[in-house]
């Protein structure tokens, strides 16, 4: 059996935590309480930005 032993980088990790964060406000906005939906007015530049670093650092030479 193969086991996997790389790395996970600390953005990508930071990019699945927020997209589950932006998952639960988006459900809980849309079944329960409507206030929900201003965590994803927080969560989804944050997700943008960390995206946008982590493509940076992955390929620094290219713009």
């Amino acid at each position: 059996m193969h086991k996997n032993d790389g790395q996970i980088a600390i953005s990508e990790r930071f990019v699945l935590l927020l997209v589950l964060v932006n998952a639960v406000a988006i459900r809980s906005g849309f079944t329960t309480n409507p206030k929900w939906y201003k965590v994803s007015f927080i969560c989804i530049p944050l997700l943008i930005l960390t995206i946008v670093a982590a493509r940076r650092k992955r390929a620094p030479g290219l713009k």
